[in-house]
């Protein structure tokens, strides 16, 4: 295996990991930089693959994955949140408790990408194939599925696709 490519998939991992613990997690977009290196894989040769139950993350990867899931569930939940109020209550609407769920989380989500800036490990080599692993968590899976551009949002903007 060449040397470039093990520092292209530690490069793609980082990339993934920052997408994954940004604040913009919940959106349905690619990660420019997460699609631009998973082409530049795929020029060199590589098949990019979503794993089986085979590639599972470890014990550790998944602890840090449950507690992106947490703050992601907890913006998801309180924009929900934001929602119903706005609905129900209009301009009289008290959304402040809302936004601080928001702003906890995302400052989180911060906090820890900085913590880890390695991340862990989401693409792993095999063969000639780079293998995305396999989450048991759905939320997380369609997460990483967008960032990767493997998964376009409704919008179908063209810089999302991943080729």
């Amino acid at each position: 295996m060449k040397r470039e490519t093990i520092l292209l998939v530690e490069q793609l991992n980082k990339l993934t990991w920052k997408s994954m613990t940004s604040a913009d997690v919940i959106q349905q977009n690619a990660s420019p930089e997460v699609v631009a290196t998973l082409n530049e894989l795929v020029d060199a040769g590589y098949s990019i693959l979503m794993g089986s139950i085979k590639y599972n993350y470890t014990i550790g990867e998944l602890r840090a994955i449950e507690k992106i899931i947490a703050w992601i569930s907890q913006i998801i939940y309180a924009k929900d949140l934001i929602q119903k109020e706005a609905d129900v209550e209009g301009e009289d609407a008290e959304l402040e408790m809302y936004v601080e769920m928001i702003n906890q989380a995302e400052t989180g989500l911060l906090e820890y990408q900085a913590l880890h800036p390695d991340g862990i490990p989401f693409f792993l080599i095999e063969g000639n194939c780079v293998i995305l692993k396999s989450s048991p968590y759905f939320l997380i899976e369609e997460r990483l599925m967008y960032k990767t551009g493997l998964l376009i949002s409704q919008s179908g903007d063209e810089e999302d696709k991943f080729v």
